[in-house]
């Protein structure tokens, strides 16, 4: 007798998928491996939304503080109401200066309660606990007992100072004119930030960009995999119904059945931690920087959006993944393509290719196609991994169930033919293993490369200290050279370089040095005005590195402030008499007394180094981070191919478990289907990693295999091979205790 189609009911299958197998070992594994998989896919697309909402506000808030004179384009004045933010920097750390010039009219701006007291410097909490803010309140005046507010930083972690003159330095204050704070048109969040740390902070692209490389890509990953985790099952359940009538309405009502519980467990519990962001702070203290509840509430249509948008991913995978194949059966088939060992040589020729690649990128320091580079042959290592490890796991099954057969064991010859039978599953399973290492080795040595800007910078620094500093009154006003000559005064002097190109490459290179006689003695030269010969000796290290790449050097005697150049400025030095360092923060701190902003000065290679750090802070900083979220979820992927996997042959191994009723055939078959084919990825992961990082510990790059990298790209994969291989062990056993006599079928 035929079943008509309309028989089963969408409500009766729904219940069915509820309460089918609910008691089982694998279901309750699957419920769980949905739920985190779906908690993992809505906080990432979360954090994505908190990203941008976090990004926006830190924008709107930098750009309220700024005087409106600033965007007037205005030239700086001594008169009137006034404002102005200068750079400062204390060890190779920005500090922002806000000077301000307040008249009884001028209103506060955000973060200020009260404008500080002539001649008193107001900071920010986080530089007020830190020995820095001690250094910048001794460069400007003295502390002031109230501090920066928090509607007047873009994070609790932002370290800037309201500077006001003293009555003394009023009139050598130069600022731009206010009236009121804000920026005139609207903040975008692809706008540029213009003071304090969203002036140094990467653009929006870049982290978003990031993100989803990094966290975005394993959670979809881990998503896929848990959508198919212990399916096998479930996929005979829904044929069987197929057969007795269930249509495509019936069909996904069953699906909704077994879903529904994970999927909704997932969202509340993301939805949970979302929801204790928006009325909590979060520090997060590898990356320096703190999610503020208030820049969340304040975009909160953003952060919905994105928590709406990773539920709709992970239910459109859910159900799009577990679409039933109505005319092929759910039995794995054997590959019918023999294995051929050339089907391995795209892994090597892919690791080589990026290598070349890599090493080419020496010249593209500051450019975006070495990230491309990176990231492009990462993939390409990636698609080639499942190919060369299916052909070593496909060896090792051969060998594993020929040995089986020819010493008798029933597990080593089950383990073989089923690797063999399911080659899918095995692949996947180690292409995942395989792939965490590489990212993991690539994620902690990226963080250790140096530019050739950076390392020059700091042998500079080491060779030259303080004894040579860079000058810049162009800020200051018109008394400044004065002024620097009076704070030098015993110490250095000043001298003046004016370098001249030719309008070709190969046209000499000109320059003029102007100074004191003392100053150009200090440095070598000679105290008389002409050309330096070729044949001159010039003693002192500091000027053969000032004239070194110049082809023809004049000298004159004099002033170096006297210059009027045609075209761009000279570079201006401070250069120590004895060669001994200069009392370069007694300097600032007198010159910032008589002039503000004060002449800049600093030694030859800070603003490098200080680029690099920031560079640091706000990218590199991250990627443990980012390793640590990358290696979670790919490891649970992993745990769901083991399980799922489990599932799926506790069947066909149910007769044999008959005459092999022991924990035997259960460790066999997890040794051999699990553990080798990761002992397998593990050794390609580990080989693919070492080879494509070592590059980057290669001049010019000059990074280093930081420690712990073996111990990330070996040592713990293999604990974590042992543990999942003792999990499927464990669930295998679990599962085949069922076909024994008197065993529960539930």
């Amino acid at each position: 007798m035929s079943i008509g189609r309309s028989t089963p009911q969408a409500a009766t299958m729904f219940r069915l998928g509820w309460r089918g197998d609910a008691t089982h070992f694998e279901r309750r594994i699957a419920s769980a491996m949905i739920a985190l998989a779906t908690a993992a896919m809505v906080l990432s697309t979360g954090f994505l939304g908190i990203i941008c909402a976090t990004f926006q506000e830190r924008l709107e808030t930098d750009h309220s503080r700024i005087a409106d004179g600033w965007f007037s384009g205005e030239d700086a004045t001594a008169e009137g109401a006034r404002w102005r933010i200068v750079a400062d920097a204390v060890e190779d750390r920005w500090v922002d200066v806000i000077i301000v010039v307040p008249e009884e009219s001028t209103p506060l701006p955000p973060g200020l309660e009260a404008w500080p007291e002539p001649g008193t410097v107001v900071l920010s909490p986080a530089l007020a606990a830190h020995p820095d803010g001690a250094i910048i309140a001794e460069r400007y005046g003295v502390l002031s007992q109230q501090q920066v507010q928090g509607d007047g930083l873009v994070s609790p972690q932002e370290r800037i100072a309201y500077v006001r003159p003293s009555a003394a330095t009023e009139q050598q204050t130069f600022g731009y004119s206010v009236s009121s704070f804000g920026m005139p048109s609207p903040v975008e969040l692809t706008s540029e930030g213009l003071t304090g740390g969203p002036a140094r902070q990467r653009g929006i692209w870049n982290i978003t960009i990031g993100f989803t490389l990094g966290v975005i890509a394993p959670a979809l990953l881990f998503m896929a995999i848990a959508s198919r985790t212990a399916s096998a099952r479930r996929d005979q359940r829904r044929q069987m119904l197929h057969i007795l009538g269930a249509g495509r309405r019936e069909d996904l009502a069953f699906l909704l059945g077994v879903f529904a519980v994970p999927f909704t467990a997932g969202i509340t519990s993301a939805g949970a931690v979302i929801t204790a962001l928006m009325v909590f702070d979060l520090y997060i203290p590898i990356g320096r920087y703190t999610i503020q509840s208030a820049d969340l509430r304040a975009h909160l249509l953003w952060v919905i959006g994105a928590v709406l948008l990773g539920a709709s991913i992970a239910a459109a995978m859910l159900l799009g993944l577990n679409q039933l194949r109505r005319h092929r059966g759910t039995r794995p088939r054997s590959s019918q393509r023999p294995d051929k060992l050339r089907q391995m040589l795209p892994l090597p020729l892919a690791a080589v290719a990026m290598i070349i690649a890599w090493l080419n990128t020496g010249r593209w320091e500051l450019s975006a196609l070495r990230l491309f580079v990176t990231y492009g042959g990462i993939a390409a290592v990636a698609i080639c991994l499942p190919g060369f490890i299916g052909i070593i796991t496909s060896l090792a099954a051969r060998a594993l169930a020929a040995w089986g057969q020819r010493y008798g064991s029933v597990s080593a010859l089950v383990a073989g033919r089923l690797m063999m039978a399911d080659p899918g599953a095995v692949r996947r399973l180690s292409a995942g293993m395989a792939l965490v290492i590489i990212l993991v080795a690539h994620l902690m040595t990226l963080g250790t490369m140096t530019t050739s800007a950076f390392r020059e910078a700091a042998a500079l620094r080491d060779r030259f200290g303080d004894s040579l500093l860079v000058l810049d009154t162009s800020r200051s006003g018109d008394e400044a050279p004065q002024l620097v000559d009076d704070a030098l005064s015993g110490n250095g002097d000043v001298i003046a370089v004016m370098t001249q190109y030719g309008n070709s490459p190969s046209d000499p290179v000109r320059a003029t040095v102007t100074g004191s006689c003392d100053a150009l003695r200090a440095l070598g030269l000679p105290c008389t005005d002409g050309p330096l010969e070729t044949s001159d000796r010039v003693d002192d290290d500091r000027g053969r590195w000032m004239l070194g790449g110049i082809d023809e050097v004049q000298i004159a005697v004099g002033s170096a402030w006297d210059i009027s150049p045609d075209g761009e400025a000279p570079a201006i030095y401070a250069v120590s008499l004895d060669g001994e360092d200069l009392p370069r923060e007694e300097i600032a701190i007198e010159l910032s007394q008589q002039v503000l902003p004060r002449p800049e000065l600093s030694n030859i290679g800070e603003e490098w180094l200080l680029g690099y750090w920031t560079g640091y802070d706000s990218f590199y900083r991250w990627h443990p981070l980012i390793a640590v979220v990358a290696t979670v979820l790919l490891a649970l992927a992993i745990s769901g191919v083991v399980l799922g996997d489990s599932d799926g042959a506790s069947d066909r191994l149910g007769v044999l478990s008959m005459w092999a009723p022991g924990p035997g055939l259960s460790l066999g078959v997890a040794v051999g289907r699990v553990l080798i084919p990761l002992l397998a990825a593990i050794v390609t992961g580990g080989v693919t990693a070492f080879a494509t990082t070592f590059p980057y510990t290669l001049p010019p790059f000059n990074g280093f295999l930081p420690p712990g990298y073996f111990l990330a790209t070996s040592v713990l994969p293999v604990l974590a091979a042992l543990v999942m291989a003792a999990i499927a062990a464990l669930a295998q056993h679990r599962a085949l205790r069922r076909w024994r006599p008197g065993a529960s079928s539930a």
